[in-house]
């Protein structure tokens, strides 16, 4: 059915009309002269909202007979009166306002009548025969789109699109013209979209079925708390009564924790669950519930239980459970910081502390530390450089320890030095005020990209260096400008990476501007009075502001007398004197001027007077810098300086006068002008005293400098000092420790005296006293320690009453070695103030404790903010500065603030204080003061120390109040205040046989502390008690069999001085205590020896007095030994570069490494026939290459390699074969090459065949390719026939030079290739040539071997195990040609002549390599004489996990010979399932050269690309390659995605599901776990909704575990649907964009893999085109923003819209940016900008904040220029065509973009500027991709060739011709391996190039 136009009712006819109910307007048709119609036939089409309004209404001109059809409550109804009443027809089981499009057909005849919708039966009033003749009579008009009321005005009018409206054989709307009365029809084509009515639906309503907006649901009904256990709750409610018109998707729980105070979202469930139980929640704590209802709309508000405080059943006590979110916060190149949560439940017992394990393996793990229950964070130290860990956490209580949490998987990053300095200074030009200068970049980056260049300047006579900018590492010229004509400037420049800075580049010698015309000088500068005599007068002076541009030579003095005109000459002052003069011979009384002239060899300068001089003589200034030190009860030593003027007199005298706060001031005591202190003695104790002083000369005395504060002196006579501060090693060597130290904060009350200096290895017990030096000696030198042992080092202070208490100690064991290290961290960083008027923060640290080897050369600050939350760094400072003011800073903004020490090998850990915010002066008090104890006691007194503060607060800390309070009371009396300078008190007037508590207060001058308090009471009395608890007993060190322990001193020694300490241990909990030793009471550590690894100790430490032992002092839990092993014996190990003096060997890491990193490797060497002798020094534990020389040609040799860690050397490497040196002679002869080869029986030859082998052969000296070797000798020939044959080929080589051409020509493309062997059983060889691909004849005599390969003598087996073939290419082609695919042949591996059954792994090692399995691939001969390429053949029907594929190797064959055509020759082993295919196919007769793997299946000989693939099982959409570039995962619509390994092209595992399909895959958490987009049989799809075309398929998000292929488990209550995805750059958080189902939402997640949660989530309310979802997503470099493309299929363009994630709101109305482009082809730049390329060619940038277009990257008509033009202005665009990818380069510098123009085209996004044009292939270029370092570009393309080249040129590297469409490549992080997906004749193909390498030099 149809109104009239279309062959079906959902065709839609033309024209139609759209009826606007703003614009009321009808169409009417008259019948002139009126007409009778028996009946009637009526259709039409309608899209309508609308719920009520006329559709059409036919009138009789003279009666009330009519037709119309309505719409009433959005259904269809018909009337009609022809004379007999009203008959009605009414469509009421489908409302028509549902915005589609509906076929309407209406038939009246007579009274009978008949209505049909769509293809819904028809509605029929049907009233027999006879009511079937009734005439419509008269009919007049027919109005459509409305009524009209007696007046003509239109009524009832309709809303929406009529089309296609036919009465009675009139197409009603096709008239021409229309009669239209009103304002406004519009006429309308299809597809039609309609927008929606916008009102709310009503309560039982549906968006789809009625004629109104879906608005949020009402709350939910009945919500109830049913059941209470122990820690959950069930919640039930009823579904909302307000649906809001669109069906509730999911119900949101959330629950009131009373204990945090706030709501929190529990989770979400589905629309039809009605109830939930709440686990996990705590005892003690009151819980409330919410329910929110979500639909299409949003959310409704929440509804809570009433009563809402409930609390859980009291359970009983348990383990405690997991510590949830373990996640790295920090981490660098060794150590990471770790931070988790408190676990679920606490088990019932509180928590008393946490254990932290880790491992290397995920497997076995080891406790590193603990921290107490209330501590959520630790650091892990001591890790190695880019090495994979795990880590998890254990929480204990009281029952024991829990489960441990999550296995967190995290990578140290590599270590990374500042770069070497820049290079070549060069001065370019100078001008009158300026100069300019370039330089080159360093030869060693550092590990990582130059950044940038500081430039820094100072004066030739100056030490002080000035910062004068930076330019960035592209930029390599810089001008010193606004310099004076006497400037001469030395300038350093420095370059800069992530690490640091290098150490400078100095000009060699000042650099000044052009020098101008010289004049005279300009007067002098700054004449003033210094000084007076009764007859003379001192002047001084600077020099000139302008020296005339010739150097000043002298300056002449002059004087006037006040009554005389005349300046009389009074000497004067060569340039190199001071410039200060003494003018004499003045009278007193007289008033002068004194004037001064500069004088250049151009003439004297002006001037320069002073004012009115009168000579009378005045008395000196006032003392300067008052201070007091040494303070005690008696007395304190008083300290000055002179004044700043004499008076201009000698000073005679100083006087010093004294007195007590309010008393009066004493006799004044005389010394004489050259003292700068006096003792002042004989004072009372404990009072405060003021002191001043005055000068005097011949004029008499100077006026008083007072000190500003009272002086207090002590109420004690004195004590031992503090103990020495800031103890560090400033440098060690391989026999000596360096160490420098600060005086003690407090001396006691009287001079230090010496100091004692103390040493002991950490693996004794055992101190030994190094020197005492005297108090002005702060440093000393240990000397003559052992290399690989580590120190403990204490330093006391002494001074007349005795030594200090505690020593200064160095916190761990300083290690002798050759190695520099980084440097310790700064220490006590900490901010001095926070300036709210210049938004500043003043902070200042102390130097590390360890400079690590190397001098500290300079300090680096950075900071970070909540809003900028990476690391930024904000200044550099020298070496011996320790203080910075970080400026430009926000108000109300967190900062965290780090200083970095940096030395020549790298930068420390940092420093950190986190969470500064600056807000209006903020006043804090200090911290409290530390370790409270009592010193001494009597029966009546107390003498109690304390430390300073850690924290001063917001100012210094002015005194400290002490006070104290009996045992048996609560009150707290106060019993002094001293000064902060001093910090012991005597508490007198005690009571006899009490106990008590002393605490004390740190007061500055906003606020005191909380108070310190001693942690135990102490006793006052004669009778001597036994000692207190030592207290803070922890563990220092833990090794396998040991614990290091250290402790504090008891608060009280009971009355009597402690005479030694005991030390008790027991292993496990149920153990034995055992006393491990005692030490004197001087000794505050211990090491507890000979334990059993793995075991967990209780230990406890005792003191003892002459009473007795006191109470014990623990560690609260229980420590537990390291455990590990000896590694394994290293793997892989080998021997290359074979010279005859030398050798590398080369080897791989242990499998087993025994827990602990290795330090080192040890070589050992062996001659035949000898002992093993260790090799040279011990290699470092990240080296695996060693050169072994000084060796005799001839010998031969076994190595063998060792691994150690901290448990000591593991187990040797199996030591291989023999090793033979070659003479010196043949590379000289030979000149390109020798062969190398392992045979058999183990031997490595050098030029001659082992024994059992055919000939060895030895390459010629031509140039690379191709070169020609001798053939080999008999089987069995001795090595001087070899070595003939070596000689002779190299002679033959050099007719081979013009090889060097024909390599030039094809460089790495298919050319020819040499190939030449022996001949088994002595048969002769020949020479060949033979193309590279391996193509040969089939017939003739014509025989060839692989490169040093050969056969067995008795034809059955012939093993070249590591065959190499090296030879050189000329230099000047070598550079550019350095990458070459493997061609057959090469390597040699081995033949099947005679019956040979496989060759194994050959390769070359240099210019070209290619792994060539051990099918023998890429190896061998043919038999019979006729040579063919690619070795033996593989099998087909590889089975792996149950899937049957059908892979074989597209080995040779040849034609006419009978071979296998499915692997090349027979006799191949069948258990060797590898994937080869050549990548040169272009001959008939030649299959597979090795080096290339081709996921699929070869059907026959001579077929270019093989037409049966692996795509027919499974159709492979999407890959990736691993981070360490040694497998593929592919995700594949026929199943789970696969792990392939590239070394072999073997399948490695499936991953496990039920899936059907799987793409969009990416790696996460340093290739730990694999996301993918799965699509599942169990989520169930509406196929009607499908048909319908309003289903957006979704995919569900699944985690693997990469390892394993085991699913990991998605900790929400419903999948995870999206359709795109992308990985942040954390590789921790994924991004998933989805779709609504009927596309009118579209949503993004932030699913946190670590926390397994959704963190964040925003959303779009809008559709995109008709109902379109997310294709892809892509991410900008700093996370802020997610640009969602979507792919319009209305008008095919591409749709953008951009989510700012640093936006708080989650529903966003952001722009929408549409492109004539796919939106796949774009890449987001790191400036906040976008390019995309378009289906014209043009890249287009445009921006995300706006989402509006920019501008284009234009390649002008030159071709290698670039112009920014602005979008739409410029004729030209970047291609002629259509571009298929964009690219950025991983550094954000270039882009390159492909095109189906045939280039790829590389862009300078610095410059925006075209940089190459790269042209080569032969049709469209589909796809591009760059290495990891920006140094190759790879391309594939519709041409069935993928090809390489150098990104800073642009040249062609190599090509490769696969046979196949390529659609998609990628290249392996190291470099090795070239991935690409193609496509021919509809099979899909997976391939894998193991090609690529870079060139090594050889070495004779």
């Amino acid at each position: 059915m149809t109104a009239y136009w279309g062959r079906y009712c959902t065709e839609m006819p033309r024209p139609g009309y759209r009826f606007n109910k703003d614009k009321p307007s009808i169409i009417i048709h008259r019948y002139e002269p009126p007409v009778d119609t028996d009946a009637d036939n009526i259709a039409f089409g309608m899209m309508t909202y609308a719920e009520n309004g006329v559709i059409f209404r036919a009138d009789s001109a003279n009666t009330n007979e009519f037709i119309e059809g309505r719409m009433e409550n959005g259904y269809l109804v018909v009337r009609y009166d022809v004379g007999n009443g009203i008959r009605t027809l009414r469509e009421d089981r489908q409302r028509l306002n549902d915005g589609r499009y509906h076929a309407i057909h209406i038939v009246r005849n007579g009274e009978v009548g008949e209505l049909r919708v769509d293809n819904l039966p028809a509605r029929v009033i049907d009233l027999g025969q006879g009511f079937s003749d009734v005439l419509f009579n008269s009919l007049n008009i027919i109005r459509v789109g409305g009524n009209q009321d007696s007046q003509g005005n239109i009524i009832d009018f309709y809303d929406g699109i009529l089309a296609g409206f036919y009465y009675n054989g009139e197409r009603i709307f096709e008239l021409q013209p229309p009669d239209i009365t009103g304002i406004d029809v519009t006429i309308v084509n299809p597809p039609w979209v309609l927008p929606r009515e916008r009102r709310p639906c009503l309560p039982g309503e549906l968006s789809l079925t009625h004629n109104c907006v879906a608005v949020k649901p009402g709350r939910p009904n009945n919500i109830d708390i049913t059941r209470i256990t122990e820690n959950s709750m069930d919640v039930i409610w009823e579904s909302p009564t307000n649906i809001g018109g669109s069906a509730i998707t999911r119900y949101v729980i959330s629950r009131y924790d009373s204990k945090i105070g706030r709501w929190v979202r529990v989770t979400s469930v589905g629309h039809g669950t009605r109830q939930y139980t709440l686990t996990d929640l705590r005892q003690g704590v009151g819980y409330c519930v919410r329910i929110t209802a979500v639909n299409g709309i949003g959310q409704s508000e929440t509804v809570s239980p009433s009563g809402c405080d409930y609390h859980v059943k009291p359970p009983a006590k348990v383990k405690p459970g997991r510590p949830r979110l373990p996640q790295v916060i920090a981490f660098d190149h060794n150590s990471a910081d770790v931070t988790w949560s408190i676990p679920v439940t606490d088990g019932g017992a509180a928590i008393t502390n946490y254990i932290i394990q880790r491992s290397t393996n995920g497997r076995r793990f080891r406790e590193v530390g603990r921290v107490n229950g209330n501590t959520y964070t630790y650091r892990m130290d001591r890790l190695t450089p880019n090495t994979q860990y795990w880590f998890r956490i254990l929480a204990v209580n009281e029952v024991g320890r829990g489960n441990p949490s999550i296995h967190t998987p995290f990578r140290t990053s590599k270590l990374i030095v500042p770069p070497d300095p820049p290079k070549n200074f060069q001065l370019t030009g100078r001008t009158l005020s300026s100069f300019t200068f370039i330089w080159e970049e360093p030869n060693n980056n550092g590990g990582a990209p130059v950044l940038r260049y500081e430039i820094e300047k100072r004066d030739d006579l100056s030490n002080t260096w000035q910062a004068v900018g930076t330019t960035r590492s592209s930029v390599r010229q810089y001008t010193i400008r606004g310099l004076r004509s006497s400037d001469r400037i030395v300038v350093r420049i420095f370059a800069v990476n992530q690490a640091g800075r290098s150490s400078p580049l100095v000009n060699p010698r000042p650099i000044g501007p052009k020098p101008p015309k010289p004049t005279i000088p300009s007067p002098p500068q700054n004449l003033i009075l210094s000084g007076k005599k009764p007859t003379s007068v001192i002047i001084r002076w600077n020099p000139p502001q302008s020296d005339g541009n010739s150097p000043v030579t002298k300056y002449n003095i002059y004087y006037r007398e006040l009554r005389s005109n005349a300046y009389v000459s009074a000497g004067e002052v060569i340039v190199s004197l001071p410039r200060q003069f003494e003018v004499t011979g003045l009278q007193k009384g007289r008033d002068y001027f004194i004037a001064v002239t500069a004088v250049n060899k151009i003439g004297e300068s002006g001037r320069t007077v002073t004012d009115l001089i009168d000579v009378p003589s005045t008395t000196p200034g006032r003392p300067r810098n008052l201070r007091v030190s040494d303070i005690n009860h008696e007395g304190f030593v008083f300290y000055w300086d002179q004044p700043e003027s004499d008076g201009g007199a000698p000073i005679l005298s100083y006087f010093i006068d004294y007195k007590e706060a309010d008393g009066p001031w004493s006799a004044s005591i005389k010394v004489a002008s050259s003292v700068r202190r006096l003792d002042i003695t004989n004072l009372k104790a404990n009072q405060p005293y003021l002191v001043r002083i005055f000068a005097t000369n011949s004029n008499g005395r100077g006026p008083f400098a007072v000190t500003r504060e009272s002086t207090f002196t002590t109420n004690v006579p004195g004590t031992v000092p503090d103990k020495p501060e800031n103890l560090r090693v400033i440098d060690t060597t391989s026999d000596s420790i360096y160490i420098t130290w600060s005086p003690p904060q407090f001396n006691g009350g009287a001079r230090i005296l010496t100091y004692n200096i103390w040493i002991r290895d950490t693996k004794s017990n055992r101190w030994i006293t190094s020197k005492n030096v005297t108090s002005t000696t702060l440093r000393h030198q240990f000397t003559g320690l052992t290399k690989d042992r580590c120190y403990l080092i204490r330093v006391y202070a002494t001074n007349r009453f005795g030594t200090s208490r505690l020593p200064a100690e160095v916190p761990r064991g300083i290690c002798i070695q050759d190695d520099i290290s980084v440097p310790t961290r700064p220490q006590g960083l900490r901010i001095t103030d926070i300036n709210e008027k210049e938004i500043s923060i003043d902070i200042d640290w102390r130097r590390p404790l360890f400079n690590g080897g190397s001098p500290i050369t300079n300090y680096t600050i950075e900071y970070r903010s909540s809003i900028q939350p990476s690391w930024r760094r904000v200044g550099v400072v020298g070496r011996n500065v320790r203080t910075y003011t970080l400026r430009n800073l926000l108000k109300n903004i967190n900062y965290d603030i780090r200083v970095m020490a940096n030395n020549i090998k790298g930068a420390s850990l940092p420093s950190e204080i986190r969470g500064v915010l600056i807000t209006p002066r903020q006043r804090f008090p200090p911290s409290p003061p530390r370790n409270v104890y009592a010193y001494d006691q009597g029966n009546d007194f107390i003498l109690i120390r304390w430390n300073e503060p850690v924290f001063h607060g917001s100012t210094a800390i002015r005194r400290y109040i002490i006070e104290y309070r009996v045992n048996e009371t609560s009150k707290w009396v106060k019993s002094a205040t001293v000064p902060s300078n001093v910090r012991f008190h005597r508490i007198d007037n005690l009571t006899d046989k009490r106990y008590y508590y002393i605490r004390v207060f740190a007061e500055n001058s906003d606020n005191k502390s909380t108070p310190a308090i001693t942690t135990e009471p102490i006793y006052v009395g004669s009778t001597v008690l036994v000692p207190g608890a030592p207290q803070n007993v922890r563990d220092i060190d833990i090794g396998q069999d040991y614990i290091s322990i250290y402790w504090d001193n008891p608060v009280s020694d009971g009355g009597s001085a402690i005479t030694e300490y005991s030390i008790d241990y027991k292993e496990g909990v149920g153990g034995s205590w055992i006393e491990a030793g005692r030490v004197r009471a001087d000794i505050n550590d211990y090491i507890l020896r000979n334990l059993a690894g793995g075991s967990d100790y209780f230990i406890r430490v005792r003191a003892y007095n002459t009473i007795g032992g006191g109470t014990w002092g623990t560690i609260d839990s229980g420590i537990q030994t390291e455990t590990g092993n000896v590694p394994s014996a290293p793997i892989g190990v080998g021997v290359n570069d074979v010279k005859s003096s030398s050798f590398k060997v080369y080897w791989q890491s242990p499998s087993d490494i025994g827990g602990s990193a290795i330090l080192n490797y040890i070589i050992q060497l062996k001659k035949r026939g000898g002992v093993w002798v260790q090799e040279g020094r011990k290699v470092d534990g990240n080296t695996f290459i060693y050169v072994v020389d000084g060796l005799n040609e001839d010998d031969r040799y076994l190595v063998r390699v060792s691994a150690a860690n901290i448990f000591g050397a593991g187990a040797w490497s199996s030591h291989g074969g023999l090793i033979t040196l070659p003479r010196s002679i043949l590379p000289e002869l030979g000149g390109g090459g020798i062969s190398v080869v392992k045979g058999a029986n183990g031997g490595i030859h050098v030029g001659g065949a082992p024994s059992g082998l055919g000939g060895g052969g030895v390459m010629g000296a031509g140039p690379a390719p191709l070169s020609l070797a001798a053939a080999g000798s008999a089987a069995g020939a001795t090595s001087s026939v070899a070595r003939a044959g070596a000689i002779a080929g190299a002679l033959l080589g050099l007719l081979l030079l013009a090889g060097s051409l024909v390599w030039a020509v094809y460089k790495c493309k298919p050319g020819w290739f040499p190939c030449a062997g022996g001949k088994a059983a002595g048969g002769k060889g020949k020479y060949a040539l033979v193309p590279s691909n391996g193509a040969s004849s089939a017939a003739g005599s014509t025989e060839m071997k692989a490169l040093g390969g050969g056969s067995s003598v008795d034809g059955k087996f012939n093993r070249a195990d590591h065959a190499m073939s090296m030879y050189d290419a000329p230099a000047a082609e070598i550079g550019d040609h350095e990458l070459a695919a493997i061609v057959a042949g090469a390597g040699g591996a081995g033949g099947t002549a005679g019956g040979g059954e496989y060759g194994e792994q050959g390769y070359m090692s240099e210019t070209m390599q290619s792994s060539m399995y051990q099918s023998g691939t890429a190896g061998g001969t043919g038999a019979y004489g006729g040579g063919y390429a690619g070795g033996t053949g593989t099998m087909g029907g590889y089975n792996t996990a149950g899937r049957a594929y059908s892979i074989s190797s597209a080995g040779g064959s040849q034609a006419g010979r009978g071979y296998n055509t499915l692997g090349g020759a027979s006799g191949m082993h069948d258990e060797y399932g590898t994937m080869h295919s050549s990548y040169n196919v272009d001959s008939q007769q030649q299959g597979g050269a090795g080096g290339m793997q081709l996921m699929g299946v070869g059907t026959s000989t001579g077929v270019p690309v093989p037409f049966l693939t692996l795509s027919e099982e499974v159709k492979v959409d999407h890959f990736l390659i691993s981070n360490n570039g040694r497998q593929v995962v592919t995700g594949s619509s026929c199943g789970p995605p696969q792990v392939w390994d590239m070394s072999n092209g073997e399948l490695v595992r499936i991953m496990k599901g039920d899936d059907m399909s799987s793409t969009d895959i990416h790696l996460a958490l340093g290739d730990a776990v694999l996301v993918g987009q799965v699509s599942s049989e169990s989520l169930h799809v509406d196929m009607n909704e499908v048909q319908a075309g309003n289903h957006i398929p979704h995919r569900q998000i699944q985690i693997w575990d990469f390892e394993s292929g085991r699913p990991l488990e998605v900790a929400t209550n419903e999948p995870l649907l999206c359709t795109a995805s992308a990985m942040m750059k954390d590789g921790q958080r994924v991004v998933l964009a989805c779709t609504e189902k009927f596309g009118n939402s579209t949503s993004v997640f932030i699913f946190d893999l670590v926390s397994n949660d959704i963190v964040r989530e925003m959303r779009y309310d809008g559709a995109i085109g008709i109902a379109d979802s997310v294709k892809c997503l892509h991410l900008s470099p700093d996370n802020r923003y997610v640009v969602a493309g979507f792919h319009n299929s209305y008008d095919g363009n591409a749709n953008f819209i951009v989510f700012d994630l640093s936006q708080a709101h989650n529903i966003v109305e952001p722009k929408i940016l549409a492109l004539d482009a796919e939106p796949e082809c774009t890449v987001v730049l790191d400036n906040h900008e976008a390019v995309t390329g378009t289906r014209k060619g043009e890249l287009m940038v445009w921006s995300l904040k706006t989402g509006k277009a920019l501008r284009q990257l234009i390649a002008s008509g030159a071709g290698n220029t670039m112009t920014l033009g602005r979008a739409g202005v410029s004729s030209s665009v970047a291609h002629t065509r259509e571009v298929k990818q964009v690219v950025l380069s991983k550094d954000g510098k270039y882009l390159v973009s492909a095109s189906c123009d045939g280039t790829v085209k590389v862009w300078n996004m610095e410059t925006e500027k075209l940089e190459h044009t790269l042209r080569g292939h032969s049709d469209e270029v589909w796809c591009a991709a760059i290495s990891n370092d920006d140094d190759w570009i790879v391309s594939g393309s519709r041409d069935c060739t993928i090809r390489m080249w150098r990104m800073r040129n642009g040249k062609e590297l190599c090509a490769f011709n696969t046979g196949i469409d390529i659609f998609s490549v990628q290249i392996s992080n190291d470099k090795q391996t070239i991935v690409a997906l193609g496509d021919k004749y509809a099979s899909r193909k997976l391939i894998m190039l193991q090609v690529v390498h870079t060139k090594t030099k050889r070495h004779h």
